[in-house]
């Protein structure tokens, strides 16, 4: 539709005007969705590891991974939490770990590969001279272990953790041994007594 005056030239005006809002592009999407993520995993209880994440690219690829298998929170922050350890231990950033296991041609470098497996190794050996329990050790690995993974390189350790806490066998004391006595019944107390004789 056209308004005209008198004496002036036709000119056009439009009536409506389509205005689009231009939403986020879907990288940002993504990249927005990845920091709710790490924030989720870090916020309550190490808030401190949230930049440690954010600030290396290959930390941020096993973010992606975790949370593209639709994994909990709490394993980016166990994994992440390991990571963090494993890095202040051998005083480089996970990018640096990660950079150094390939050439300028992007080629992995086996030997610096192997390198960093013994490293792995140490660590868990540290680890276990501090006294921390497999349990512990294991999941510090754990996470090591998915980040070069997540960032194409294999790391196998030439050992297994095990994950089975072990006790050290012990005989009861005398004073046990009476106590249960006491509170037996004339067959429980012969059975004690047997194995106590044997």
């Amino acid at each position: 539709m056209a308004i005209q005056q008198e004496g002036a030239e036709d000119v056009s005006l439009p009536l409506s005007r389509t205005i689009t809002k231009q939403g986020p592009r879907p990288q940002e999407t993504v990249e927005l969705g990845l920091g709710l993520f790490v924030q989720e995993a870090f916020e309550k209880k190490m808030p401190s590891l949230i930049p440690f994440v954010k600030e290396n690219r290959s930390l941020l690829n096993l973010a992606r991974f975790l949370k593209r298998q639709k994994r909990s929170p709490r394993t980016l922050y166990q994994y992440a939490f390991g990571v963090h350890r494993y890095c202040r231990w051998i005083e480089k950033t996970p990018d640096e770990l990660i950079g150094e296991c390939f050439n300028r041609s992007g080629e992995f470098l086996p030997k610096v590969v192997a390198a960093h497996i013994e490293k792995i190794e140490d660590f868990v050996d540290a680890l276990q001279d501090e006294g921390l329990a497999t349990g512990t050790i294991n999941n510090h690995v754990k996470g090591v272990k998915a980040l070069y993974r997540v960032n194409k390189l294999k790391v196998e350790l030439s050992f297994h953790i095990s994950k089975k806490v072990t006790y050290k066998d012990r005989a009861p004391t005398p004073e046990e041994v009476q106590k249960l006595i006491e509170v037996a019944d004339v067959r429980e107390r012969a059975i004690i007594s047997l194995l106590c004789l044997a």
